[in-house]
């Protein structure tokens, strides 16, 4: 993603969250790489435009690495020359840098807390807010900041939801910082800053088992599930913070508890860099990134089975995302296991995807059908083998569902003797991020150039082997007009979704004379839908910005204004109201 483009998106971003002197460190940072202090003022330096920006200081360039290192956007290393020097000279040189990827999630942030609202409530959902708005937090910070916002709660509720929220690791402790000597963290005017402390917690337990993704928000009965009654919120401030993005459709969260999650995070004893070794602070939590996205992709998941198949294949997948957790260590990707029968059975009833009152075995006989539906498919997203059982035979009153050769035992006296075949199941990831990615796909294709597009997208795209046509094979093929089909192709074209091949009928005719065919090549299809992406995401918050500035001042005054005014006031909030719904679609997407 280390695009021109992404690259004025997270510029634009940094400039909205934190104004534009973190913004000028931040895209020197994004451009340049690592860069010590010293290095970033004199670029920093070469890049201001002298009639319009004033030069940054020192204590410009140090108050946005402490925000950037706040929000956990910059990370502090050694510097090269001085890895092998004393202490106290690794301290003193440094190189800070950035990662572009850690800038644009930010735009995901509404969806983590809507996420986190529909799964574990409001309070749960106000101090992921609260995490979020400062970058990192204590825990006596996130219950104080959290009562302040929602008035009718007690201390206790506060922080059973926060360990609850560090139990699920949907946050975690801060890891140490290298560097990050005498930093504070920055909460505002009004309340006292708590010091940055660096958590001993290993990065193997810091990232740990995924939620299970929110499947449904009603039960079998047609009664709602989760998170109750909604509580009475404080007026919010001229200054609170709101996080920019829209919300999607979410569902509600079935979740499986970690073991000695909450106690480990309590019991963290943390020092600051600098502070003399008796000091005991308070751990620093910080959301985690790859949990809370992992989320996210398990829900959305769940809501294209429920749209294409039903919803009690999604309830199985549901129940099978649960073994898909991030990869221990910390590792990019995730760690996929498999279940047998029984517990995929023993799960479905401890989230309450079995109605009550039914029978048990017709419910065990549409569960294995189902398993087996969603893995006889070539491009199903389950997985299932077959292994030979070394254990003694067992009985466990009709939790299991051996097999004998693909033939299913009978499931009165399920058993599973010594040497039978016994089938697991677990869901692909890998063909689960094909699912999204061509969802994704196919709804921007259908967004931009119509359904006559879509379906020769899908014509060119889907067939195998891969075709190359002439546009009249296509728009007989696809039975689209030809003028229509035309511009769509040619506009495809324009963008990089479809690309054409000259063929000469000979080396003498000219141009116009060969066969030009279209075709999908895939390894430019995924950056150009990138780029379209983040191009029009940069191009809806620069034009809904300067729609919000040009309403400003008739908005100040909307109960004494003329006619004409009151209809250029209509008119700003029918366009702003456009560029959300567009920025809605696109994030859908």
């Amino acid at each position: 993603m280390e695009s021109d483009m992404a690259l004025h998106l997270a510029s634009d971003i940094l400039e909205d969250h934190f104004g534009g002197a973190v913004e000028r460190v931040g895209t020197v940072l994004l451009r340049r790489g690592a860069l010590s202090v010293q290095e970033i003022m004199r670029f920093t330096t070469e890049q201001t435009d002298r009639m319009s920006q004033e030069p940054l200081r020192f204590q410009h360039v140090r108050n946005a690495l402490l925000t950037l290192v706040q929000h956990g956007l910059v990370t502090v290393k050694p510097h090269p020359q001085a890895a092998n020097s004393g202490d106290d000279l690794r301290k003193m040189m440094q190189v800070y840098s950035m990662d572009v990827e850690d800038v644009i999630i930010r735009l995901r942030f509404p969806k983590f807390v809507e996420y986190c609202f529909v799964s574990y409530g409001d309070i749960a959902a106000e101090l992921l807010m609260t995490t979020l708005k400062f970058g990192g937090v204590t825990a006596e910070f996130a219950v104080a900041e959290t009562k302040r916002a929602i008035t009718n709660v007690s201390n206790d509720e506060v922080h059973q939801d926060f360990w609850k929220l560090v139990d699920k690791r949907l946050i975690c402790p801060a890891e140490p910082c290298t560097g990050a000597r005498g930093l504070a963290l920055a909460c505002g005017s009004a309340s006292p800053a708590p010091p940055i402390a660096a958590c001993a917690a290993s990065s193997s337990s810091s990232v740990a088992a995924a939620s299970p993704p929110p499947l449904m928000d009603r039960d079998s009965n047609g009664s709602r599930l989760g998170n109750g009654a909604k509580r009475k919120r404080s007026p919010l401030n001229d200054d609170d913070e709101s996080e920019e993005g829209q919300a999607s459709t979410q569902v509600v969260a079935m979740s499986t508890p970690l073991q000695d999650g909450v106690q480990e995070a309590q019991d963290q004893v943390v020092k600051p860099f600098g502070a003399p070794q008796q000091a005991e602070l308070a751990p620093v939590f910080r959301f985690n990134r790859p949990v809370l996205d992992l989320c996210v992709r398990k829900n959305m998941i769940c809501r294209l089975v429920e749209e294409r198949v039903n919803s009690h294949a999604a309830q199985v997948v549901a129940t099978l995302l649960t073994g898909v957790q991030p990869r221990h260590g910390g590792g990019r990707g995730v760690d996929v296991a498999f279940m047998k029968f029984q517990q995929i059975n023993g799960l479905m009833n401890e989230l309450g995807f079995h109605q009550a009152g039914r029978d048990p075995e017709r419910q065990k006989d549409k569960l294995f059908k189902v398993l087996d539906l969603l893995a006889a498919h070539k491009d199903g997203l389950v997985k299932r083998r077959s292994l030979q059982s070394s254990a003694p035979p067992i009985s466990d009153g009709g939790g299991s569902r051996p097999l004998r050769r693909g033939a299913a035992a009978p499931t009165s006296a399920l058993q599973q003797p010594q040497g039978e075949l016994v089938s697991e199941w677990c869901l692909d990831w890998q063909r689960a991020r094909k699912l999204l990615v061509d969802a994704a796909t196919s709804q921007l294709i259908r967004d931009q150039f119509g359904i006559a597009g879509l379906r020769m997208f899908n014509l060119l795209s889907e067939a195998n082997p891969p075709q190359r046509l002439e546009e009249w094979q296509i728009f007989s093929i696809c039975m689209v007009p030809p003028a229509e089909g035309r511009e769509a192709l040619n506009e495809m074209v324009r963008r990089a979704i479809v690309n054409w091949q000259e063929v000469p009928r000979n080396s003498s005719l000219p141009l116009v004379a060969s066969y030009w065919l279209y075709y999908v090549d895939h390894r430019r299809l995924e950056s150009a839908l990138v780029w379209n992406v983040l191009q029009a995401i940069l191009n809806l918050r620069v034009r809904f910005r300067q729609e919000m500035a040009n309403g400003a001042a008739l908005e100040s005054r909307a109960g004494s204004l003329t006619k004409r005014e009151k209809h250029m006031l209509r008119a700003g909030r029918r366009v702003e109201d456009i560029l959300e719904r567009s920025y809605l679609v696109l994030d859908a997407g």
